[in-house]
């Protein structure tokens, strides 16, 4: 942990050695608490991203469960039927050189 704490008095040397020892632990604290607190926000927003993911999980069964009645499908099948559907028709067996090569 990194940070500063900027302590000011009217004259110098002014503060005793357990007024610094004191600043010094509440630096501390104040530090570990403010990574806590990052922490935190970054523990909410992979939970909010695992909670939408999770939700689509079922948006996604349904598609197949769909897909799937109209015949056997891999995930690679359900997955091409989409595309297919939605954009262009896929030639699974001539791919385009670019996207089979990665």
């Amino acid at each position: 942990m990194v940070g500063a704490l900027d302590v000011y008095a009217a004259h110098e040397d002014r503060f005793a050695e357990a007024e610094v020892a004191l600043a010094r632990q509440l630096a501390e604290h104040a530090a570990v608490l403010v990574d806590h607190a990052i922490a935190l926000q970054g523990a909410a927003r992979l939970n909010e991203q695992l909670r939408q993911a999770m939700a689509s999980r079922g948006t996604i069964g349904e598609a197949k469960g769909i897909l799937a009645g109209t015949g056997p499908l891999g995930d690679h099948d359900v997955a091409a039927h989409a595309l297919s559907e939605r954009f262009v028709d896929l030639d699974l067996d001539h791919p385009v050189p670019y996207l089979a090569d990665g």
